[in-house]
């Protein structure tokens, strides 16, 4: 028997939980379905791309936890630690399967989003999204196979949400006219000197007002692990943001009194170009992500979505065990190529 239940979902309405459904299909929005095969692309995706970031397995970890000099150990001990791996386990698999879930409705919906504004892609593109998909497909293993049954013609598809979703981002923040000004962007080599002590503070201002080497003073009076940072607008609190962007470079500002202590700064350099231009770039993307957010909560207002519960809580690590970890890698290689 069909449970539904309507719930507020992800920032849209609309979405019914459903269980006892086809099991081949994990979700559907508006008339698009998103199968498992495609959700098992992507959650395979994701747990290889964490373990390619971290450089081990981290799915294995639960295994090794139980081990004690090569051995299985039956104490109490390995009880408990046993315990711990299954949550570990748990914890990991509900994040990435959250993730997932969040990361395909989010290109759902887009899709549809760009539909509706009459998107359409070029012929070259979706020449080289028919290239992508038949590299992928080539690129499976008899052991990724028998996991998901997928043709070329399945992998297009995919690709082509993956564009669709793409394009529609770059059309809505196409229109935004946004301008950051160096002022706003710049980012400022400094040095800093920081103690909690206030009897330092005296021997501190002397040794700067004297002539002394600012770094000199800081290696033996600051109770900071760092001397050199670099400080974008935003980073520090209110006041010393303000004591140090309004600092000339070379000039040393006077004590600086916050909430936790005290601050001595000095600007070596007013503005670092390469790491200004890095951060007005970062400016830019969140302005334009705000800027298509809002147009995209407002389009996912009038969606229906129906998620096939029972299927997806079923996943388990059996279902994880695809090699390939260049689904997007082969997507991205063509679309620039």
């Amino acid at each position: 028997m069909m449970c539904v239940v309507m719930i507020s979902f992800a920032g849209c309405r609309k979405v019914v939980i459903t269980t006892g459904e086809t099991p081949e299909l994990l979700f559907s929005v508006g008339e698009e379905e998103c199968t498992m095969d495609e959700a098992l692309i992507y959650l395979n995706t994701l747990k290889n791309e964490y373990t390619d970031l971290y450089g081990i397995d981290l799915w294995q970890m639960s295994d090794s936890a139980f081990e004690v000099d090569g051995n299985l150990s039956a104490s109490s001990d390995a009880a408990a630690v046993s315990s711990d791996a299954v949550s570990y386990e748990e914890d990991l698999m509900k994040y990435i399967k959250e993730k997932t879930m969040y990361r395909l409705q989010h290109i759902y919906c887009m899709y549809l989003m760009a539909k509706e504004q009459g998107i359409t892609l070029s012929e070259s593109r979706l020449n080289a999204i028919s290239g992508a998909a038949e590299e992928y497909v080539a690129s499976l293993t008899d052991e990724d196979k028998a996991v998901v049954s997928l043709s070329v013609s399945d992998v297009e598809g995919y690709y082509e949400k993956y564009a669709y979703a793409s394009a529609v981002f770059d059309s809505v923040t196409g229109e935004v006219d946004i301008e950051i000004s160096d002022d706003v962007a710049r980012v400022v080599e400094a040095q800093v000197i920081y103690t909690d002590d206030a009897d330092k503070l005296s021997t501190i201002s002397s040794l700067l007002q004297s002539g002394s080497d600012f770094a000199t003073v800081a290696s033996s009076y600051s109770s900071l692990s760092y001397i050199t940072t670099y400080v974008a607008r935003g980073d520090l609190s209110e006041n010393l943001e303000e004591a140090l962007f309004a600092l000339a470079q070379g000039e040393v500002s006077d004590c600086i009194t916050t909430d936790d202590g005290y601050y001595f700064v000095y600007c070596v350099n007013v503005m670092d170009e390469e790491r200004t231009e890095a951060n007005r770039e970062k400016i830019l993307e969140e302005a334009y992500e705000e800027a298509f957010d809002e147009k995209y909560d407002e389009f996912v207002k009038s969606l229906s979505f129906s998620i096939n519960t029972e299927v997806w809580d079923n996943i388990t690590l059996d279902d994880l065990t695809m090699e390939t970890t260049n689904f997007f890698d082969t997507y991205n290689n063509y679309m620039t190529n």
